[in-house]
């Protein structure tokens, strides 16, 4: 019951966090999500295509992928550990003209993030 209970919070491999009940990988692509859907600009990405894609999944867990979009969108990351921790970057060009760069890692203690436009 108990291990049920645990794959309902954390259905990924590895050692769970109690203290919260999303992993790092979720709370990235969350994250991720919801900044290229605010930041984006109106005008052209409806049309948006990928230009360049990679992407690696191995055996233990480890992986690394890579996008661009035809609009500016970029986006990186990677875990050397089975997603207990990922490291990255995104970017994008706002109304304003000006790219955007996060660079992050999110790990058992949070979503790191860094940026020029952001508080510190």
């Amino acid at each position: 019951m108990f291990k049920s209970i645990v794959r309902t919070f954390y259905p990924f491999p590895g050692k769970p966090n109690f203290h919260n009940p999303f992993s790092p990988h979720q709370i990235l692509t969350a994250l991720l999500l919801t900044t290229l859907a605010v930041a984006r600009p109106a005008a052209d990405d409806g049309a948006a295509t990928i230009v360049k894609q990679t992407q690696e999944v191995n055996p233990d867990g480890s992986f690394s992928y890579a996008f661009e979009t035809s609009n500016g969108i970029r986006a990186s990351a990677s875990s050397p550990d089975g997603g207990a921790t990922i490291s990255g970057e995104y970017s994008w060009t706002g109304p304003d003209g000006v790219t955007y760069t996060v660079r992050y890692v999110a790990d058992e203690t949070g979503f790191h993030p860094e940026g020029a436009h952001i508080p510190k």
